[in-house]
């Protein structure tokens, strides 16, 4: 069962991609004419280590799912293993017939099929769609998967998102340089989608993030006025397919895929400055569920209906402090429990995979609900009272 949570550049390493598929995008970016490819690197900070960023973000969940693809003699890219024997990674990675290995944790498990987005159009990159499910002759023991995002690419600006991936290395300066056959990780925050200026002819479930200098305030766009995360990053060539991470709760969630890379410098070497561009899963939970054939549940999705809203709250609060609970009845993170953690699956996810983000979802004791109503959380020893009297009442007027 993949676990789906609630809520371009190509960056393969094969030189016939590299090659063959750089075009230049007369877009009208603020006067930017933005170079677009494949993918050609990425890099760190150029005042900081890989070990420093490895240290702090190669663990959980990105060192458990995400690994290398490979294919044909030298075609290198990534991919996060999604459980049940599935990878997700991009379509312009899957969309040649070949057959692929992943490999996880020093292990190479070799593909059964491939499945590419029917909308993939490698042609037009601001098209989006760049998604393709890799499926392996076996799922891989002892791995649960990554958990998908299941909220909005609009809901994804502001935040600041884990890149990882088996790309070329390098800092802001030099730009990629080469390979070190490792996996890598680092930040940086989505500042923009498609449909927003200076990106309105691309798909509004692209998101864009760029390579901020630490000693500038915003590399000369007006619309990334934000300065240098610690582990600022961007993707490189060999990154394509890796995972957009976003927290969630206390867990990271694949929102998005790496597709391509931009550049307003003539030069697409992953220095600062450059931008990458990711499709997000936004609207494309259907099509994975489809193509895996496999139950999907959005995390928060307690009566599995594909929706966070008031019958799941229910089922967390019907059964709040209670211990031995099912996930239909309300133990979302599988704790054991239903509590705290619980509840904030619900909140954090509500609406999904269409509403709105709603806010902050608990003031002092209160439940803030869309519309701005709100629910009093009850303490754990008087909740089953609050919540057997309506149902005491009802049965008196029945019997009435």
């Amino acid at each position: 069962m993949l676990r789906l949570p609630l809520q371009s550049q190509r960056l393969s390493d094969t030189p016939a991609r590299l090659g063959g598929s750089a075009f230049v995008l007369a877009c009208g970016f603020a006067g930017h004419g933005f170079v677009s490819t494949d993918a050609d690197a990425g890099a760190i900070r150029d005042d900081s280590t890989y070990a420093a960023y490895d240290a702090a973000l190669l663990n959980g969940v990105v060192a458990e799912t995400v690994g290398r693809v490979t294919y044909g003699f030298t075609g290198s890219a990534s991919g996060i293993y999604l459980g049940d024997g599935w990878v997700l990674t991009a379509a312009h990675v899957g969309d040649d017939d070949l057959d692929f290995d992943f490999t996880l944790n020093g292990t190479a498990y070799a593909s059964a099929d491939v499945f590419v987005h029917p909308d993939w159009d490698r042609a037009d990159i601001t098209a989006g769609n760049d998604l393709a499910l890799i499926q392996l002759g076996q799922a891989i023991p002892g791995v649960d998967g990554a958990p998908l995002y299941a909220g909005t690419a609009a809901q994804l600006l502001g935040n600041t998102a884990t890149l990882a991936g088996y790309g070329n290395t390098g800092t802001g300066d030099t730009g990629g340089t080469g390979p070190d056959g490792d996996l890598h990780a680092g930040q940086n925050r989505v500042d923009r989608r498609g449909g927003q200026s200076p990106f309105a002819s691309y798909n509004s479930g692209i998101v864009f993030v760029d390579f901020d200098d630490p000693d500038q305030n915003n590399d000369g766009y007006s619309w990334s006025p934000d300065p240098a995360l610690t582990y600022e990053f961007l993707i490189a060539s060999g990154d394509s397919g890796g995972p957009l991470f976003v927290e969630r709760g206390d867990e990271l969630q694949v929102a998005g895929v790496a597709s391509f890379l931009l550049a307003n410098d003539g030069t697409i070497d992953g220095d600062y400055g450059d931008i990458g561009g990711f499709f997000t899963l936004d609207g494309m939970l259907p099509w994975i569920a489809e193509t895996t054939g496999t139950a999907v549940l959005l995390t928060g999705d307690a009566n599995q209906n594909g929706t966070i809203e008031q019958g799941d709250l229910d089922a967390v609060l019907q059964n709040w402090g209670r211990s031995n609970r099912t996930w239909a009845q309300g133990d979302l993170d599988g704790n054991g429990s239903v509590e705290q953690g619980d509840l904030d699956l619900v909140l954090q996810n509500w609406g999904s995979v269409t509403a709105p983000d709603f806010g902050t979802p608990i003031v002092g004791n209160n439940i803030v609900l869309p519309g701005g109503s709100s629910a009093v959380v009850p303490e754990p020893t008087t909740l089953a009272a609050a919540l057997l009297a309506p149902l005491t009442l009802r049965r008196r007027r029945h019997n009435d």
